[in-house]
């Protein structure tokens, strides 16, 4: 499991660096179909690399745990109709 997080970890915040630079973003949620206490230290994880990530010129991004849990997933590809219907 340890070695799980350490990769995941990385590459989430890989990605939320580009995202951000990208994007411009507030924060970045981390949650998925996983028990919250292996959330929290996925959370600290990424919080302890993007600590270290050099990130000039980028506004500081926060990483914030989820609290939709499993069915995270569905709920954001049922808000997608809405969105293509509704948004500019």
């Amino acid at each position: 499991m340890a070695d799980w997080l350490e990769v995941a970890a990385g590459g989430i915040v890989q990605a939320a660096i580009s995202a951000h630079a990208f994007l411009d973003l507030d924060a970045v949620v981390i949650e998925g179909a996983v028990p919250d206490a292996v959330k929290q230290v996925l959370l600290h994880k990424c919080e302890q690399l993007l600590a270290k990530a050099d990130c000039r010129g980028l506004s500081p991004l926060r990483l914030l745990p989820g609290s939709v849990g499993a069915d995270a997933r569905a709920l954001g590809c049922a808000n997608l109709p809405l969105l293509a219907q509704y948004s500019l």
